[in-house]
């Protein structure tokens, strides 16, 4: 019993180990109404992608995986299922740093029940990316049609 208990302990914590990072990353269908379905499929099959969701009307994929990933790698393996990442934002769970590569997607609101705290947060996580992404900023707030100058 003792065994069996320390080898559950064990997975448990190997497999927290190893979801070491985060990922959002912003997608961007070839042709429009294709499903990220195989998107999703190449990122279970090539990094061992976990938790995997869709968000901001499917311009946003976000999962866990234990490595390091590039953008030009997310490319190589997304080149068959009808997508271009455009971008990343990476958390390293070990240090709690952010890396973005490309055109990252803007940061999310997280709810932890503390209004105050989440939105102060949410607040200056998106004035930040605003800095680092002024072009991209423009293009999402300029009325669809309107030029908007790089």
């Amino acid at each position: 019993m003792a065994l069996c208990c320390g080898l559950f302990l064990h997975s448990l914590g190997h497999a927290q180990h190893d979801a070491a990072f985060t990922y959002r990353i912003s997608i961007e269908p070839r042709i429009a109404g294709t499903s990220p379905k195989a998107l999703i499929g190449a990122l279970e099959n090539s990094h061992y992608a976990t938790d995997i969701g869709l968000e901001d009307n499917d311009r946003v994929l976000r999962f866990v995986a234990a490595e390091r990933i590039t953008i030009a790698s997310l490319n190589e393996r997304s080149a068959r299922t009808g997508f271009t990442v455009a971008g990343l934002s990476c958390i390293d769970h070990s240090d709690g740093s952010l890396t973005e590569e490309g055109e990252a997607p803007m940061p999310q609101h997280i709810d932890t029940g503390n209004e105050f705290r989440d939105h102060a947060r949410y607040e200056a996580a998106k004035a930040a990316w605003i800095e680092r992404h002024p072009e991209v900023y423009q293009r999402m707030i300029a009325p669809r049609g309107t030029p908007v100058h790089e």
